[in-house]
């Protein structure tokens, strides 16, 4: 997901999305945010991904099975695209191709699917585990991961195609998961299980590293 670097922006499970922005930030060494611009959406509010080579903000709709498409300079909505079965996160790839997670239902398989920026549908549909939250595209635009929060083990797709993602081996996992972080060069992977633990894993490979545990619930790693 690209942010730019001046604001935030999160869809709530309410139906607004906020706006943050840094306050004195570049005379702090941990900036202080505040709440920039709030804006209603059509309904609950789940994931949120940003594509600023296109000026555009992507939010799903999880109860309304739908993507909706805002201005990133206006934050109005442009358009609104029908996304079946839950969606729930996304991911922007470099070529502006979007990654929708559907959930489906708890304990159920899920899917991900492709939206074309082009024509504003979904042009492929690819099925994953069992609830899956989490989408990440690799820092070199080839591969695609998804956190599935009732299987043990992350979806992974080969994106040589962009538009047609590839099954490849999974990666196994001791839980289920819920978003996919990486490092600056792409090579690990950090998993949080909402169990209270974060998996590290070496994206080439394929395999875990080591875990991290002592956490109540973990759900996102964020790295700076």
């Amino acid at each position: 997901m690209r942010i730019r670097p001046s604001a935030l922006i999160m869809a709530l499970l309410v139906g607004c999305a906020l706006v943050v922005t840094p306050v004195n930030a570049a005379a702090a060494a941990v900036p202080a945010y505040q709440i920039a611009q709030q804006i209603a959406l059509p309904a609950a509010g789940a994931g949120v991904a940003v594509d600023s080579d296109r000026g555009l903000v992507y939010v799903a709709g999880r109860g309304s099975a739908a993507v909706w498409v805002y201005d990133e300079a206006t934050l109005t909505l442009q358009r609104t695209i029908a996304v079946p079965n839950e969606p729930y996160n996304l991911a922007v790839g470099p070529t502006g191709l979007v990654y929708v997670t559907q959930y489906t239902g708890n304990n159920l398989p899920g899917t991900v699917s492709v939206i074309s920026p082009v024509t504003n549908t979904v042009v492929a549909t690819s099925p994953v585990g069992n609830s899956p939250v989490g989408v990440t595209v690799s820092q070199d635009g080839d591969r695609l991961y998804v956190a599935n929060l009732s299987s043990n083990f992350l979806s992974v797709f080969d994106l040589t195609v962009p538009e047609s993602p590839v099954a490849e081996p999974s990666i196994p996992l001791p839980g289920g998961s819920e978003t996919v972080s990486q490092s600056a060069d792409g090579s690990t992977l950090f998993v949080p299980n909402n169990g209270g633990s974060v998996f590290v894993v070496a994206a080439g490979a394929g395999t875990l590293l080591s875990t991290w545990t002592g956490f109540n619930s973990a759900h996102q790693v964020s790295l700076s």
